[in-house]
């Protein structure tokens, strides 16, 4: 349940956070992917790609049926992955049958969750998992939550309720086992239809005014206010009415969000100056105003304020500065994720990684994918650690607390962690304040190779995936994709980590240029299973 709540929380760091996509929603994309090939004339690399890396997340998981279900999924895939047929779409008897499979997973997806958990914890696990059986449970129910539409304000309040009743003494697996019957019945429920008042800070003119009872004039909506016993907002504001499809009140508040992005853009382009709404919301029906916007975790680049860049002034080295310049572009186009709709927001992400990470021909956008995933990878391990450390410091009462209360430095502390952690197991308190944390430092610091496979697995899945939806967006105009929500709720975070490692490199003495550092990774990473390896948290040192 802890882990659980963790991929819910919007706060949590981007190495804890959720990189995958639900098995359901996986051989989905593998359903439009094949689509893609046969009728828009995408590269079927990228169809051989996506069907393996499904195949091998089917296999894995409980929920998506019994073992001769889940082999029937593999075996389709296999279709494409493998020999001869490999990136050639599916024939359509085929492709019917994996779209037949796809909504079977979907349809009993929790229930087989639950009659896997029932008689005890589950045996199944991941194979690469760091922390067993507990991972792939967590991750398999939060992922397939969200991608059924469920915000994460909505499954943190869920969460946080069953793990509060844990820690009042219910039974672990009892409450989980509810939980999980309690999802299963309310993803199967109907979208709702809610109604949002958004306000706005606009002018007004001719187009708007004719939006009818769609659009509240300042008057309108003070009376509103006053009727209602909302807080007026100031004087001047308007307010716009948008319906929505949603499953709980804050995705509809994520909805109505992404409708006035692009009716801000709209008033951009139709040169009537800005449309801004005013950061709250009110869904009909409630007592009180909601903040407006999505539950996605914040992306930011802490290398930017620790090295003072906001007003440093420019190299005079030439090579420096070049190097300096290809970050400001990149970083200015990755700014836009915060004021973008969702299609300019996947293309803008992607500009920034390729303008750094895409080297030559003939595959510039999945090398860029790659290379950004390994400096991902290897800054993975320091940040978990850093994250243990802290809690050590913080829960412990030892010998390695004190020792990391009085380090000089980061890098100091995380020596101190990796020689604890190799030498004896966590101490208790340590262990229930990060139960699920400890066990994975422990994998990574033990055994870090697979462990280390695993996690670039993810990480360069779901940036294939960003460089994906880019090339739908941009080359087929499609903006619809059922994967483009998971992109952009998965990619940001982990873009910007690798973008934060990118900075401090550039910054190091002497600085190491981009596509130098996805070099340094990629050796790191291959030796890692060697006697050559640093350890795990000094690959990139």
């Amino acid at each position: 349940m802890a882990r659980l709540l963790e991929l819910a929380d919007q706060r949590s760091p981007w190495n804890r956070a959720l990189w995958q996509a639900s098995s359901a929603l996986a051989v989905r994309e593998c359903l439009e992917y094949d689509n893609a090939v046969r009728i828009d004339g995408v590269s079927g690399e990228g169809l051989t790609y996506v069907t393996k890396f499904t195949a091998e997340q089917v296999a894995n998981d409980p929920g998506c049926g019994h073992t001769a279900a889940r082999e029937r999924v593999t075996d389709l895939l296999a279709v494409v992955s493998t020999g001869k047929s490999s990136g050639k779409p599916l024939s359509e008897g085929n492709h019917d049958a994996l779209s037949q499979l796809a909504g079977r997973i979907s349809g009993g997806y929790l229930a087989a969750w639950h009659a896997e958990i029932e008689p005890g914890f589950p045996s199944a696990g991941n194979p690469g998992s760091a922390a067993g059986p507990a991972e792939l449970v967590a991750r398999s129910i939060a992922s397939h939550l969200f991608d059924v539409g469920f915000s994460g304000h909505y499954l943190h309040g869920w969460f946080l309720a069953a793990q509060q009743r844990i820690s009042d003494g219910a039974d672990p697996r009892a409450e989980l086992l509810k939980l999980v019957a309690e999802a299963d019945t309310a993803s199967h429920r109907p979208l709702r239809q809610w109604r949002v008042l958004v306000p706005v800070q606009q002018k007004p003119h001719r187009g708007v005014d004719d939006a009818g009872d769609q659009l509240l004039s300042a008057e309108d909506l003070q009376q509103l206010c006053a009727s209602k016993g909302l807080r007026r907002p100031r004087q001047g504001i308007r307010g716009v009415w948008v319906t929505v499809t949603a499953r709980d009140a804050h995705a509809a508040l994520a909805e109505a969000d992404a409708v006035i992005r692009r009716l801000a853009a709209r008033a951009r382009v139709g040169g009537r100056g800005l449309l801004q709404p005013t950061g709250k919301a009110w869904i009909e029906g409630e007592a009180d105003w909601r903040n407006l916007g999505t539950w996605a975790p914040v992306a930011h680049l802490p290398s930017v304020q620790r090295h003072d860049l906001l007003l440093a002034p420019l190299d005079t080295d030439d090579v420096t500065a070049t190097t300096h310049a290809q970050l400001d572009d990149a970083l200015e186009l990755f700014a836009a994720l915060d004021v973008s709709t969702s299609g300019a927001s996947v293309a803008s992400a992607w500009a920034a990684i390729e303008s750094l990470l895409g080297g030559r021909a003939p595959r510039p956008g999945v090398g860029a994918a790659d290379r950004l995933a390994a400096i991902i990878t290897c800054s993975y391990s320091r940040a978990e650690l850093n994250v243990l450390a802290h809690t050590w410091k913080t829960h412990g009462n030892d010998a390695v607390a004190a020792q990391l209360a009085a380090a000089g430095s980061a890098t100091r502390r995380l020596d101190i962690i990796d020689a604890a952690l190799r030498a004896a197991d966590v101490p208790a308190p340590v262990q229930f304040a990060d139960p699920v944390g400890a066990a994975r430092a422990i994998a990574l610091v033990r055994n870090p190779a697979p462990v280390m496979a695993r996690v670039r697995r993810y990480i360069e899945a779901a940036l294939r995936r960003l460089y994906d939806q880019r090339n739908r967006i941009m080359h087929a105009a499609r903006f619809n994709s059922v994967a483009l929500p998971v992109a952009l709720r998965t990619t940001p975070t982990l873009v910007a980590a690798g973008l934060d490692r990118i900075v401090n490199a550039a910054h190091a003495t002497p600085p190491i240029p981009p596509m130098k550092l996805a070099a340094r990774a990629e050796n790191e990473l291959h030796l890692l299973a060697t006697p050559a390896a640093r350890p795990p948290h000094r690959l990139l040192d």
